[in-house]
Formats: structure tokens, sequence, C-alpha cells
């Protein structure tokens, strides 16, 4: 059955998050020293109210997994149909200091090495990159 933790932050961020994580048993999710993926939306090159992940939000998913993991990667492709390189959004959302602070590594995926998988889709077979 799926869950869904629905709260108002009135308060410190990370408190917020780690309720909501242990709401939903992310202890039995994500074992000690896992690595953990995080893709925050940076949809436009600068930080925008209701389009892009706050550096706030990201600062403190970190901190919160940080106690967990010490392997944290944040990842980001080039935005806007390549209309601005990954980079930047990085700097306007002070992602090479907060991941800096919490030990996580930042990626461009657009500049990453790709590789092909098969899966099947509606008894489709499909190659993605």
């Amino acid at each position: 059955m799926a869950r869904v933790y629905l709260s108002r932050v009135n308060g410190q961020l990370d408190d917020y998050l780690l309720e909501a994580l242990t709401f939903l048993d992310w202890e039995n999710l994500v074992p000690v020293n896992a690595r953990v993926f995080f893709k925050p939306n940076l949809t436009y090159p600068t930080p925008k109210e209701g389009v892009t992940t706050t550096p706030e939000f990201i600062a403190s998913i970190l901190k919160v997994f940080a106690k967990r993991t010490p392997n944290l990667i944040v990842g980001e492709s080039d935005g806007g149909y390549r209309g601005w390189q990954a980079e930047l959004a990085f700097q306007t959302h002070q992602l090479p200091e907060i991941c800096q602070q919490y030990g996580a590594k930042l990626v461009n995926l657009s500049k990453e090495p790709k590789e092909s998988v098969e899966i099947s889709v509606s008894n489709k077979v499909v190659k993605l990159y």
C-alpha cells in the first residue's frame, strides 16, 4: 500500500524531513552507507519559487541523509533544451557550497558517459540511454 506524508512546515525543515522519512520507514529502504542519488528540479537557471527545488531544501535533505551515509550524489542535466549548462544552475542554487558542506558529489549528468539499456514497455522492447 502506498503511503503519503503531508505536513505544513512551521519550523526547522530538517525536523520535518526526518519526520516524513521516518513515517515512510526510510531506515529499511536506505541501508547504512548506501549510495543515494538526488536529482533536484533545476528547470530554470536561477532559483524560482514554485519552479526549482530551493537551496534550503537541498541542504536539509543532504544534512539528514549525511547522518546515514557519506555516499551522496546530487545530479542534474543541462537545462532548457540545453539553453544553459547545469553548472550555471549549480552556482545560482549554491550547490557547490552545499554539497561540499555535506560531502556530496555534484554531477552534471549531461557530461557523464551514457549507456543503453533495453526494457519492456507494453510488450515492446524499448532502448533507453
